[in-house]
């Protein structure tokens, strides 16, 4: 039987040392993974920086090059699951 051991981490608070997510978007630390942005209607849209700068983010804050960095644009796009509410 294998047994895998993986690290999981809580969202913290905007600016925090971690993923924090919220009206504004989502950031990891002090940077805008994805961020809230207002039309010339008033409407809230999100915008998600490029997939690779997310990648380089995730490799600085959690180390070395994962699976997940190979997985990341097949990921769903955070951003129209937040515009959409999800």
């Amino acid at each position: 039987m294998t047994i895998l051991f993986t690290r999981a981490y809580g969202l913290v608070p905007r600016g925090g040392a971690g993923l924090a997510c919220d009206d504004d978007g989502v950031a990891l630390g002090p940077l805008p993974l994805v961020e809230a942005v207002g039309d010339a209607s008033g409407r809230r849209l999100y915008r998600m920086r490029p997939i690779e700068e997310i990648a380089q983010a995730f490799r600085l804050a959690y180390g070395g090059r994962t699976g997940r960095d190979r997985a990341l644009p097949a990921r769903p796009r955070p951003d129209r699951a937040i515009a959409s509410g999800r």
